[in-house]
């Protein structure tokens, strides 16, 4: 009996899925006990967001609308303390909890605390996205009842994630720090996540993502992986509170703070031959951002502020493409132009006007003809070929 290819293919992608790691998400509270749960539910990265926002405090902006009850059961379990995070009395300057998602880890079962593993792995992007939301909403969630904050990182937090070689987005909101390590290079950061995890676990209640490696082929890009919910406008008057971030030397957005102070440039590869594929955003909320997703822009431009959102205080930056100028053996030089949101699309415009130019022309020498012979064909004979052909007269 023959098996067929398209079953094989389908076997080996259910077996390549089901042997790959899991998103897992674990959390603790001041007081709680250390050691796992005896089992791990998977939950939906919407659930995920609520269990995530209850945590934080921000379940206010997240409807509980269309959940079940095995929903609410997670947030139970999971949820944690909210009470403690926005208390006036106790609300001060430093971070109340801790949040850290870790993208690229190839073993995701790193901590004993309490987890859950994710039903799917949302892309960095969306992630980030999500973790910025929950900075606005705890700006706007808070800020009416503080007049100040100082938003400085703990020591021992920054120094911890200091010792990472690449850059560490932070957002710290009135006492949530939020750290967001993007890990490209798919490094093993599991003693950087236990050191973490060992140094709240007397001092903040902490919630750890740790996100596996995902490829281009079967990321999600979906915008919306973590579901619907509530977005507040950020307030001018809110930002005028807000200092400048420590953590930065040069912020290129003022909600996204740079941990590493070394700033890496992404090296220019004029030949660059990897294509970027899937649904690129047209704007980045940093330049740094822009120059790691679009791989610097392809090698054939640089990322720079297009303008800057006043109602939100957003930066967008964008690609500047660059036109490459290619040197023959001949020594002709040929000029490429190209486009895109990362310089990854040829200009084929040239082409195409001489394609549609030529086509034009085609069809009007064409029409131009066809009309030639039917004018011709409506003119009347002549008189004397007409006398030549008349009919033959009748006899008498």
């Amino acid at each position: 009996m023959r098996l067929s290819g398209s079953f094989v293919a389908s076997s080996l992608l259910a077996l390549a899925a089901a042997a790959a790691p899991q998103p897992r998400v674990f959390v603790q509270d001041l007081g709680a006990p250390t050691l796992g749960s005896q089992s791990t539910p998977t939950l939906s990265p919407d659930t995920a967001r609520l269990v995530f926002a209850q945590r934080l405090g921000l379940s206010q902006y997240h409807s509980l609308k269309h959940a079940d009850d095995d929903t609410i059961q997670y947030i139970n379990d999971f949820g944690g303390s909210r009470h403690q995070l926005f208390d006036d009395e106790q609300l001060g300057d430093e971070a109340k909890h801790v949040m850290l998602v870790v993208e690229g880890v190839k073993d995701t079962a790193v901590l004993d605390s309490a987890s859950f593993s994710l039903s799917e792995t949302p892309g960095a992007d969306a992630t980030s996205r999500l973790l910025e939301d929950f900075t606005i909403q705890s700006e706007h969630l808070s800020s009416a009842a503080r007049a100040s904050n100082k938003n400085t990182v703990p020591k021992a937090i920054k120094d911890v994630l200091d010792k990472i070689p690449e850059d560490v987005e932070t957002r710290l909101s009135n006492g949530i720090l939020i750290a967001h390590i993007r890990n490209q290079d798919n490094s093993d950061y599991s003693s950087t996540i236990r050191e973490l995890a060992d140094l709240c676990a007397s001092n903040w209640p902490f919630t750890v993502a740790v996100m596996p490696p995902t490829t281009s082929n079967f990321m999600k890009r979906s915008p919306n992986a973590w579901g619907q919910y509530d977005v507040p406008k950020r307030s001018a008057g809110a930002e005028r509170k807000r200092p400048e971030a420590i953590l930065s030397e040069a912020p290129e957005s003022d909600f996204i703070q740079r941990v590493n102070k070394t700033a890496a440039a992404a090296p220019k590869s004029p030949n660059n031959a990897t294509v970027i594929r899937g649904i690129l955003p047209a704007c980045f909320p940093s330049k740094e951002s822009c120059e790691s997703t679009t791989k610097d822009c392809s090698g054939r431009g640089s990322c720079f502020k297009k303008y800057m959102d006043t109602d939100n205080n957003k930066a967008c930056y964008t690609c500047r493409c660059e036109a490459q100028v290619k040197t023959n053996a001949d020594g002709s030089k040929k000029t490429t132009y190209y486009g895109g949101p990362a310089c990854q699309k040829k200009d084929v415009v040239m082409p195409f006007w001489l394609f549609a130019g030529f086509a034009v022309a085609m069809a009007f020498m064409l029409s131009y003809g066809i009309g030639l012979l039917y004018t011709m064909g409506n003119e009347e004979l002549p008189s004397v070929i007409g006398a030549g052909v008349s009919g033959p007269s009748a006899r008498r």
